[in-house]
């Protein structure tokens, strides 16, 4: 596999293991975006942009910034609100991004932005929660095609 793809998964991984019991969903022609959203919530991981590289010429080397967009929904439970739901899971993602910036060696450096969040209405149901960031992944590879 590509370190691109060998990247997303692994950022795939790491929002998956911030919370077990969501459903965590992208990258796959069969992983679209949720049409239900079970009591865990629901995340999407989409591919993201990689950019333009910069690039050493002597070994060539292809130096990425790869931008990952992120969506998080959850409906309120057990007391609490979904924003503050999200709000929580964010953190723990944000803690998880701190503990490994590497992805254990895949990356130079893993970054992530302030989210954007909000509250959709949904036809015959609760309203949900939702949250978009994005997780920036710096790293190097010896071909253009990652």
């Amino acid at each position: 596999m590509s370190t691109r793809l060998d990247v997303l998964a692994a950022i795939k991984a790491l929002i998956g293991s911030t919370r077990p019991q969501a459903d965590v969903r992208g990258m796959l022609e069969d992983d679209i975006k949720p049409d239900e959203v079970g009591p865990g919530g629901a995340a999407t991981v989409e591919s993201g942009d990689p950019g333009d590289p910069s690039i050493d010429m002597s070994p060539p080397t292809y130096w990425w910034e790869h931008s990952v967009p992120i969506e998080l929904v959850s409906y309120p439970a057990n007391g609490l609100t979904s924003q503050q739901i999200l709000d929580d899971w964010l953190m723990t993602i944000g803690r998880a991004v701190e503990a490994d910036r590497t992805l254990g060696g895949l990356c130079t450096y893993l970054d992530v932005s302030a989210p954007t969040d909000g509250i959709a209405a949904v036809a015959g149901a609760a309203p949900i929660g939702w949250a978009a960031f994005t997780i920036t992944a710096s790293y190097s590879t010896t071909s253009p095609l990652g």
